[in-house]
């Protein structure tokens, strides 16, 4: 029997690097509950993001049977598996800590980023979400370690937490795909005319900083995958 720290043979096979696919915020950690990915079996998708299942569950099946990295994140109040829960899952701490999660990432097809949390209110709050990636301490030098050629990003809270990916991304020298049609707007607190103004000057922003933004067609046509 395999015990919970042992990993499958099968997540152990050498990973195609071309690509990784970064879900910022989709997932999160419910083993009970009924709405847990067909793809991802132990994880749950967020509420809002449940229109968006048949496509995510599409980008999921892809980037495994491709062997593709497939990178997530779980938003702020949603619940994070913890190490052990899931042993499939390389946990990439927020703080370095002095795990040696570096020598492991070549053994692992997938990874949790954990994110910074920065419980002061003094700065505002704008600032605070886009320090999610931009203050882990060991994101940089996980992407990097990754040695992949292009970062497929998506997720919720365009221009919160997705742009603080996107972000971290380039301020490590990644080379990185948005796709415009598979995010979800976080609200927080804002009117629904603020919130699609803030996605739009995210689009605009991200791709005036060198990424690649485009819809989901439009990369498939791109990299010749069956839709």
């Amino acid at each position: 029997m395999m015990s919970r720290n042992e990993m499958p043979v099968e997540f152990k096979m050498t990973m195609d690097r071309s690509l990784a696919f970064f879900d910022v915020d989709c997932l999160e950690y419910f083993a009970d509950r009924s709405d847990r990915g067909s793809v991802l079996p132990h994880l749950s998708f967020r509420e809002r993001v449940l229109p968006l299942a048949p496509v995510l569950n599409g980008l999921y099946t892809y980037a495994i049977s491709c062997r593709h990295p497939l990178i997530f994140s779980t938003c702020c109040s949603g619940r994070t598996p913890a190490e052990n829960d899931i042993p499939e899952i390389l946990h990439v701490p927020a703080l370095d800590s002095g795990v040696c999660w570096k020598e492991k990432s070549r053994d692992y097809s997938f990874f949790l980023v954990e994110k910074y949390f920065d419980v002061s209110r003094e700065r505002p709050f704008m600032e605070r979400m886009q320090a999610k990636f931009t203050k882990n301490q060991n994101f940089r030098r996980f992407a990097q370690a990754m040695e992949v050629e292009e970062w497929v990003t998506f997720g919720n809270g365009a221009a919160f937490c997705v742009y603080s990916a996107l972000l971290s991304l380039l301020n490590a020298g990644q080379k990185v795909i948005l796709l415009s049609d598979v995010l979800v707007d976080s609200h927080s607190g804002h009117t629904p005319e603020e919130t699609r103004a803030l996605r739009e000057q995210m689009l605009a922003e991200s791709a005036r900083q060198g990424v690649d933004v485009c819809t989901l067609m439009d990369f498939c046509k791109r990299k010749d995958i069956a839709t």
